[in-house]
This record gives structure tokens, C-alpha cells and sequence, in this order.
């Protein structure tokens, strides 16, 4: 028992070194995690660590991470993107793991049934990473990142059926029985999760609720948790997987916002333990050895993963920023792929020297990922340019003809505004300014690259833009060179500034209202020279003050003061 609690502290240590140098570099903490795993698990003669307890501690900080995102699981989400979630999603899967068994045993001389393996293992991406990046740039509910999401959630059930095939790739010969029961058990399992979560769940949960014990919620969730864990290994499938469906449980149910509020806390450190514990399945003697084999392969799946995803969303009709977006977020190999890829071995569906260049190659996808996401404009921008030089014509193909055919505007009622506003982002921020602005009776055109979000104003007939606010002929489009003031209400500090500099350029008298996420920004922008600065905590901030001194008894005048020197003091 010592042994493992020193075992324990050593990997918790560890992961805090490693996310605590991740940090102070500006990287999100799990390629510190990650790395912290691989230097920990690559020191010479560590007879301290047990590879079994790594393996244990692994599988729980998955199950329990997976748990919690099971627990995210929103139906809604995917049926506001449910033609791409649901058909990008399944058509990648099968066009990756295509590519990959035609180009991948050409590099790792495997056989058909570990090429067939590898291959569908290329084909998922993390949902813990992307979830994670698309969180901490506020994102998530982005056209964007709904896309993301919904698409990984695909994959995320898609991991069943290939679990459930993994005698087949061992080269194992199955009656006709064992075959229908491989893909019925799937199906058996989904079915299964419905009911728990509609009819069980709910019912054991609020009885449990009405009690209102916080210790007695957590201690249920987590036996929940479990033993919907053990009974997926029982049918033949993962721990990890079941403790997935087991949040997916608790999500149908509608009790999971509460349970999520419990374990998020406890679901945070078994995400570091998993990361890290990760990392000790990499062998820097086997990475050194192998360094080119594993840099082709991660760019093979980069790009095959990359060129699938954009292709498919180009050719659903969203414009080639978004496709660019998300065929970068899904580059990366995934949690599950991991999983699968260390039962394979187990089973003999992999030899070790394929596992080893699989886990090198997924491990660099990951630590890449956030590096794309955060340079993701850039690379764009940098995209198009080259290009428009080299390739003109395809250059015309994708960012002229299919993008034009995804931006909508009204263009003989644009020609004649002017002195109009400009509103960047129709989510929430940008809905309230247009409405204020219809009460005010002041003309305004709005652009956004969420084709949901223009529905409402197309209905009414409001001037509104489907395209990329980033690119001048839409905001040539809207009238920027007429306009009198824009407003911009989407997140995302680089784009804005670029959008910032466009719109001075062609017209350096206009107006700039401009929202932000935090006082950096905010600061930021102030030395750009943008006066009016909005940041939405604040204004939520000097709201609930004003409403509470009111219930407290202040006179108006003591208000209007009170607020004065606040504002005095918070000036940038």
C-alpha cells in the first residue's frame, strides 16, 4: 500500500512540475503532463515505478476523464450540426482509415490485419484535447467548435463497432454467430445506455438530490461510474468506454450538470494522472532510433487527417476558414486510440515496435495541436496568400467560387446604406446591440460566419452577411468605407486586431466598439486606440453592484458617484 501511495505521489508530483513549467511557456497543461510522463518513465534503472500501477492509475484518470465528458454529452449540440457531426463524421473515419492502409504499410510493413487496425486508429481524434483548447479560448459554442464537437462525439460512439471488431484483426476465423453478435453488441449496448439514462438514472439521482448530501451525490456518481465501467468489461469493452457511456447515461437522464459540479474538481487530477502516466508508454531509446520513421508517419496522419476534414466541410458548403479550423482541430490522434491501440497489443494485434511508433506519432499530434490552434490564423492567412501565387487556379476553386457560394448578402439594399453600423458576431453580445439598435431605429448590417445565427435575420428580412469578417471584400461587402461605427462582438483577440486594422485602413474615420474576454485585452486594444472597450464580466460585475446597493437602500445620486469613481479606477 506504501508503495503505491509513493507511486502515486511521484506521478501527481510530476505532472505538477510539468504543468507548472507548460504554464509559465504559455502551452496547455497537458503537453506538460505528457512530457513530464515521458522523461519520468524514460529514467534509467526507476525500480520505484510499477508498470501495473502506471496502467491502473492510467486507466482510472481516462475512465474518470471520460466520465465527465460523457457527462458534456449534449443531443442539442449535435442536432444543430447534425448533417456534418453525423456524415463528416462517419465519412472521415472511413476516408482516413482508408489512406492510412493504403499509404501507413508502406512505412510500417505490417500485415492486413494490423494495417486495417492502425489505420482505424489514425482516424480518431481527441475529444479531452480539443474540448480542453476549444474551452480555454472561448470557443465552445462557436460554429466552429460546435462542428468540432459534434464530430468528435461521432467518433467517440464510432469506437464501439471497432472494439467490438477486435478479434477480427487479429486474423481470428468467426462463425456467422459470432459475427452477428460482434455487430449487434453495439447496438445492444447504445440501447442499453438509452434506457439506464432515461429511465433508471433519473429516478436514483433526484431521490438522492432531495436529500441534499454533496458527499452522498459524489459517492454515487462515482459508483455509478464504476460499475457502468465494470459492466462494459464484462460485455467485452473497455473500462475506459464504459465510464463514457456511463456520463452519456447521466446526460440523457438530465442530472448532469449537478453530478459534473461534484467531480469536476476530482476529474481534473485524474486527468493529469492519465496524461502523465501516458507518457510512459513512450520509449526515448525506441523514439531515437526510429526519429525519422516517426516524424513521417505524424505527418502522414497530419495530413490525411487534415485533407479528409477540409475536404469534407468545403464540400458540405461552409466557407474554407471554418473547413480550415476544423480540419485542424481533428489532426490529432485521440484518448481512445490510445486505448484500443494498448488492447491491441495485448491481444496481439499489434506488435510492439508498431505500438511504440503509433504512441511516439499520437503523443506528437497532441503536443502539436494546441501550437495549430494558436497559430491557426495565421497559417490561414499564409495558406491563401501562397496559393493565390502558386496556384491560382485552385486558389479561384476554393477561396473565390465556393466561398462566395457560402456567403450570402442582401447587395442592392447594402448599396444604398449609409452612415450605417456594422455589427461583427451575431451571438449573444451581438444580438443585444442589434436589438437595441432596432428599438433606436439606427440601420445596421450584420456579418457572421455562423450561418444558424443569421436564420432570425434573414426571416425578418434584417441586411445581414454570411462570411468571414477577417476577409476585406466581405467587409468592402457590408459597407465598411460608408459605414459611421463598427461593432466588434465576437471573441478571439488576433482576429480582431486583424479585422481592427482592415477596417482602419479603408476607413480611418469610423467609430470601433470592440468586446474583450479580460483586462489584458482590454488594455491591449486601449493602446490600439480603441476608446469604447467592452468586457462583459465587467459590465455583469457593475450590474449586479448597482442592483444590490439598491436593495441596500442607496439613494440614485450615491449610485451615479459610487459608480463614478469605480469607473475612474478601472480606466486602462
Amino acid at each position: 500500500m506504501f508503495d503505491i501511495a509513493v507511486q502515486l505521489s511521484i506521478i501527481l508530483f510530476a505532472a505538477l512540475i510539468g504543468g507548472i513549467v507548460a504554464y509559465r511557456l504559455k502551452q496547455p497543461l497537458v503537453v506538460g503532463f505528457l512530457l513530464a510522463g515521458v522523461i519520468l518513465g524514460n529514467i534509467p534503472s526507476q525500480n520505484f515505478m510499477q508498470s501495473s500501477v502506471i496502467s491502473f492509475f492510467g486507466e482510472l484518470g481516462i475512465a474518470l476523464l471520460l466520465f465527465s465528458l460523457g457527462l458534456e454529452f449534449s443531443i442539442k449540440r449535435i442536432s444543430s450540426v447534425y448533417k456534418i457531426a453525423v456524415l463528416g463524421g462517419i465519412l472521415q473515419i472511413i476516408m482516413s482509415a482508408l489512406l492510412g492502409f493504403l499509404i501507413l504499410p508502406q512505412l510500417l510493413h505490417t500485415s492486413r490485419g494490423e494495417s486495417t487496425f492502425v489505420a482505424l486508429l489514425i482516424a480518431f481524434s481527441s475529444t479531452a484535447v480539443v474540448a480542453k483548447i476549444l474551452a480555454e479560448r472561448g470557443a465552445l459554442n462557436s460554429l466552429q467548435g460546435e462542428i468540432l464537437l459534434g464530430w468528435l462525439i461521432i467518433q467517440d460512439i464510432a469506437v464501439l463497432p471497432v472494439m467490438a471488431m477486435l478479434p477480427l484483426f487479429s486474423g481470428a476465423e468467426l462463425s456467422f454467430k459470432s459475427g452477428i453478435i460482434i455487430l449487434l453488441k453495439p447496438l445492444i449496448v447504445l440501447y442499453l445506455v438509452l434506457i439506464i439514462g432515461r429511465k433508471i438514472a433519473p429516478k436514483l439521482f433526484v431521490r438522492l438530490a432531495l436529500l441534499h448530501n454533496r458527499e452522498l451525490m459524489t459517492l454515487l456518481s462515482f459508483v455509478f461510474c464504476v460499475l457502468f465501467a465494470l459492466g462494459a468489461l464484462a460485455l467485452g469493452l473497455s473500462f475506459a468506454l464504459g465510464a463514457f457511456l456511463a456520463g452519456v447515461c447521466l446526460a440523457a437522464s438530465g442530472v448532469n450538470d449537478e453530478v459534473f459540479s461534484e467531480i469536476k474538481s476530482v476529474r481534473d487530477i485524474f486527468a493529469a494522472v492519465f496524461f502523465t502516466a501516458l507518457g510512459f508508454l513512450v520509449n526515448i531509446k525506441f523514439l531515437y532510433a526510429h526519429i525519422p520513421l516517426i516524424l513521417a508517419v505524424s505527418l502522414l496522419i497530419l495530413i490525411i487527417k487534415f485533407s479528409v476534414v477540409f475536404g469534407l466541410v468545403l464540400y458540405m458548403g461552409y466557407h474554407s476558414k471554418i473547413a480550415f479550423f476544423v480540419g485542424l482541430g481533428l489532426v490529432q490522434i485521440g484518448e481512445f486510440s490510445f486505448i484500443l491501440a494498448k488492447i491491441g497489443l495485448d491481444k496481439n494485434v499489434l506488435n510492439s515496435g508498431t505500438f511504440q511508433v503509433i504512441i511516439s506519432s499520437a503523443v506528437a499530434t497532441i503536443i502539436l495541436t494546441p501550437f495549430l490552434f494558436n497559430k491557426m490564423d495565421a497559417f490561414y492567412n499564409k495558406i491563401r496568400k501562397i496559393t493565390k501565387l502558386k496556384l491560382p487556379k485552385m486558389y479561384e476553386r476554393i477561396f473565390i467560387r465556393l466561398d462566395e457560394a457560402a456567403i450570402y448578402a442582401p447587395r442592392d439594399e447594402l448599396k444604398e446604406m449609409r452612415r450605417h453600423t456594422i455589427i461583427i458576431g451575431y451571438g449573444r453580445v451581438g444580438r443585444a446591440a442589434a436589438r437595441i439598435l432596432d428599438l433606436a431605429k439606427y440601420p445596421y448590417v450584420v456579418v457572421d460566419i455562423n450561418y444558424q445565427n443569421l436564420k432570425y435575420l434573414r426571416n425578418r428580412g434584417t441586411a445581414n452577411i454570411f462570411g468571414d469578417a477577417e476577409d476585406e471584400d466581405i467587409l468592402r461587402l457590408a459597407g465598411l468605407e460608408k459605414a459611421r461605427i463598427l461593432i466588434i462582438a465576437k471573441p478571439g483577440k488576433s482576429e480582431n486586431e486583424h479585422i481592427l486594422r482592415i477596417a482602419r485602413r479603408l476607413n480611418p474615420g469610423i467609430k470601433i466598439v470592440i468586446r474583450v474576454h479580460s483586462e489584458n485585452e482590454a488594455a491591449h486594444f486601449v493602446i490600439e486606440g480603441v476608446k469604447e472597450v467592452v468586457e462583459p464580466e465587467e459590465a455583469a460585475a457593475r450590474e449586479l453592484a448597482q442592483k444590490a446597493l439598491i436593495l441596500l437602500g442607496a439613494e440614485k445620486e450615491q449610485i451615479e458617484n459610487v459608480m463614478e469613481i469605480f469607473e475612474d479606477e478601472r480606466k486602462y
